[in-house]
């Protein structure tokens, strides 16, 4: 999840419509890819492509930054975002878009860093492997409580 724009870059060339936003990021649903105090910049850019980190607004008003996981099969307009969570979000229209994030920034020994982006563009976990160990974990939990029961 993102809290609210910090400042928007001024003074650079940038195209007309093309904005980068600086967003502050909270919330561990991309974690360990983006870790929360991260600085998200945005580019406003309506071009999004199945595995690119974006940021919106969610359907409760709020800011999230997750992965574009594929387009909705129902409605081409509608991106399917997650990615560390166990179950993808529902569809996103595209009009909610803020943009894709171009860099990210973590403060570490007092710094700032630009994050390289080898360690957060790609799923760190393939797809599916958070689902598995969910299946894994409450399958364990109801043998145990089956022994438990006897």
């Amino acid at each position: 999840m993102i809290s609210k724009a910090r400042s928007h870059y001024a003074g650079l060339y940038r195209p007309p419509g093309f904005e980068v936003r600086r967003l502050d990021l909270i919330g561990l649903s991309m974690f360990p890819a983006l870790w929360p105090g991260d600085w998200l910049d945005v580019e406003t850019i309506r071009s999004l492509s199945s595995g690119d980190v974006v940021a919106f607004v969610g359907a409760d008003g709020r800011r999230l930054a997750h992965r574009v996981v594929g387009r909705c099969s129902r409605s081409r307009d509608y991106l399917i975002t997650g990615d560390a969570n166990v179950v993808d979000d529902d569809p996103v229209p595209e009009t909610a878009m803020i943009g894709r994030v171009l860099t990210v920034r973590r403060r570490m020994l007092g710094r700032w860093f630009i994050v390289p982006p080898v360690f957060w563009r790609r799923r760190v976990l393939p797809s599916g492997t958070t689902r598995t160990f969910m299946r894994l974990a409450s399958g364990l939990v109801r043998f145990s409580r089956g022994i438990g029961a006897s």
